[in-house]
């Protein structure tokens, strides 16, 4: 895959430190849209996948975090649905010229 292609992925988290918790946010930010608390969902290159892997492994304790990124298909994210409150984001990938 060339570095122009960008997937969707889902990232989601888990911390019990609130500082670890905001540094995650801030990371999951920068690259993606928060669509719950701990879940965020956002179009990357494999570049910026790499570099957000890198920054996590940084920011958590392995021992006591979690962080899933998980890729997923177009077809997958009009599959999404939302039980209760909560809006599903149709998040499209964009290319800044």
């Amino acid at each position: 895959m060339s570095d122009s292609m960008l997937k969707h992925v889902l990232i989601a988290y888990d911390t019990p430190d609130d500082k670890r918790r905001r540094k995650l946010v801030r990371i999951s930010k920068d690259h993606a849209c928060r669509i719950q608390k701990s879940v965020f969902q956002g179009w990357v290159s494999e570049r910026q996948l790499a570099q957000l892997e890198t920054l996590f492994n940084q920011s958590i304790v392995p021992e006591e975090d979690s962080i899933l990124i998980m890729p997923a298909c177009q077809r997958c994210c009009e599959q999404i649905r939302i039980v209760g409150c909560g809006e599903i984001k149709r998040v499209q990938p964009f290319f800044l010229v």
